[in-house]
């Protein structure tokens, strides 16, 4: 029987809806990350981490305030911090356990849950002078995807890209034959995927961020960007790590599989069917003992003697 020849169409159109696909998954996972990242506890906890580097020259761990800090609370039991509005108490048992870092983002945190759930022009709205009002907004300006708001833009974004990337991998499948189903997809997802190795080994080198290098005024707004996203980095790395790690881990899966499947397939095709009985012989029953068995009968191969008759009387 002749192999059917698939139509070229359909080998360009999986290419095609493969590369779409790569493309698409590409854009699709720094999105997925930006979801993470922009959530609820991490949104909170860059916010607090990006407000307490911004007003700490020397470090969020240095003690070089922290010191006279605790000797005020010590002297009055406690000590008030207002940050536009939101205000933390401080008592003897903070500054006797927590350390100074701990402490900078105590006082920021309360804020920061604020500044994620308003946004920074209603958090900076409530503080009590114009000079306070701007400077505010002029640190809040990177913090501003990290908040609610953000982040449910930003998954509006990843659901319109999670569909285009469905229905590119349908087409992927749909063109695909056999065992290329699998194969097909799973390239796809495991070279997307691929720098995740690369985020995984920056994520268990890097540590926690200590302080944030100072561009200036005059450097402009690139250099200030630059400087706050090498501070956030350490913090959102890992939401980076796992949208990728996953892609990768479900292509390798899939290409596993597929695999398999056509090992076991060519064993299967290429395995020997049983010889058949060339004579068609049946096997002879055995007699059974005590039975009257049929008399043989013999044919002699010698010719029968001719037969002579004797010549009567003349008719009358």
């Amino acid at each position: 029987m002749a192999k059917k020849i698939r139509p070229y169409w359909q080998v360009d159109a999986k290419w095609l809806s493969a590369v779409a696909l790569m493309f698409c998954l590409a854009l699709t996972l720094p999105v997925a990350a930006l979801y993470g990242a922009t959530s609820p506890t991490t949104g909170r906890t860059v916010i607090a981490h990006l407000l307490a580097g911004l007003t700490s020259k020397e470090g969020l761990d240095s003690e070089a305030d922290v010191a006279s800090l605790r000797t005020r609370v010590h002297a009055n039991g406690s000590e008030m911090f207002s940050v536009c509005g939101v205000s933390v108490t401080l008592t003897v048992h903070d500054v006797d356990t927590l350390t100074a870092r701990e402490l900078r983002l105590k006082v920021f945190g309360a804020f920061a849950d604020r500044l994620y759930e308003v946004g920074p022009g209603a958090a900076a709205s409530q503080c009590r002078d114009d000079a306070g009002v701007t400077k505010a907004e002029r640190d809040a300006r990177f913090v501003r995807p990290f908040t609610r708001k953000g982040h449910e833009a930003i998954g509006r974004v990843l659901l319109v890209l999670g569909g285009v990337d469905a229905v590119l991998l349908g087409l992927v499948v749909l063109f695909s034959r056999r065992f290329g189903r699998l194969v097909s997809p799973g390239l796809v997802l495991t070279l997307v995927g691929l720098p995740g190795l690369l985020f995984g080994a920056f994520a268990a080198s890097s540590s926690e961020p200590q302080a944030m290098a100072r561009a200036g005024e005059e450097a402009g707004s690139l250099a200030a960007l630059g400087s706050a996203a090498g501070f956030v980095v350490p913090l959102v790395i890992h939401d980076f790590v796992w949208p990728y790690l996953a892609t990768l881990l479900t292509g390798v899966v899939l290409l596993v599989i597929a695999l398999i499947g056509t090992v076991i397939w060519r064993v299967r095709r290429t395995r020997p069917a049983p010889a058949a009985d060339p004579g068609g012989t049946a096997e002879t029953a055995s007699p059974t003992p005590g039975a009257a068995q049929p008399a043989a009968v013999t044919t002699s191969a010698e010719p029968d003697p001719p037969v002579s008759v004797a010549p009567g009387p003349p008719p009358a």
